[in-house]
């Protein structure tokens, strides 16, 4: 996919202009296309979590002194 022009943020935009932007309308995507999306960015989805230092894994799992 070509690289979009700049643009103003979404925001400050009507609905039609934003959809228009971003190659869609109203119904949304066809099936087409949102597969075609689907192989060139892959899926919607964020990156697991990383997991804790080590250092706040041992502190939990050191015995706590009643206070």
């Amino acid at each position: 996919m070509a690289s979009l022009p700049p643009h103003p943020p979404a925001l400050t935009l009507p609905p039609e202009n934003v959809a228009a932007h971003l190659g869609t309308g109203p119904l949304g995507l066809t099936s087409d296309e949102a597969a075609r999306r689907l192989r060139v960015h892959g899926p919607n989805a964020l990156d697991p979590a990383p997991p804790p230092p080590w250092y706040a894994t041992l502190y939990h799992r050191l015995p706590r002194r009643p206070q």
